[in-house]
């Protein structure tokens, strides 16, 4: 005996997470996500978290998860169950801050401190690079608010190459995803 016959409801498909209970206090039921899916990695479909379970996963790690499931809003994909899905929970969001990318950060954990390498240019077109320390707001996979330490039209370097790519950055959209 077992199952004969599995009915699967279409308009309802759910992704199914397994979130750390470190971060499961910054999320309830409502709140947006972006999921994509393996499939079509380049395209974004809007839902939001539908449950939490109130009960911890009962695996052989150590490590305490919770499953959290997001609803899959409309979409034209011809999606199918079983589909490996990634989702960004959105915990906060602000507009009109100033980004960098997470490139362009480093962090003195101990310190509690965060700086970027900012490029100046004296009067005789000579660039020097000089370590600033910023105050970071919102940050997601990619970019880092900057909410004290530099100006838009400011020049960073990224990364810790020798030869330094310096990129402009200016006010954009923040938001803070898991």
């Amino acid at each position: 005996s077992g199952i004969l016959v599995e009915m699967v409801d279409r308009d309802s498909l759910e992704v199914v997470l397994d979130v750390d209970e470190v971060d499961i206090g910054n999320l309830s039921p409502g709140q947006p996500a972006v999921i994509t899916l393996e499939t079509w990695p380049d395209v974004q479909i809007d839902g939001q978290i539908a449950s939490i379970a109130p009960l911890a996963k009962n695996d052989a790690s150590a490590l305490v998860t919770f499953e959290v499931f997001v609803s899959l809003g409309e979409t034209e994909l011809p999606v199918l169950v079983g589909m490996t899905a990634n989702a960004d929970l959105v915990t906060a969001r602000q507009e009109g801050v100033l980004l960098v990318p997470n490139a362009a950060i480093t962090a003195d954990r101990k310190a509690g401190t965060y700086t970027v390498n900012r490029v100046h240019t004296d009067p005789d077109g000579n660039r020097t690079t000089v370590p600033v320390e910023v105050t970071v707001g919102l940050k997601d996979n990619e970019h880092t608010q900057i909410i004290d330490g530099l100006v838009e039209g400011d020049i960073v370097v990224l990364g810790q190459l020798s030869e330094p790519t310096q990129i402009e950055f200016g006010p954009g959209q923040g938001e803070l995803v898991r």
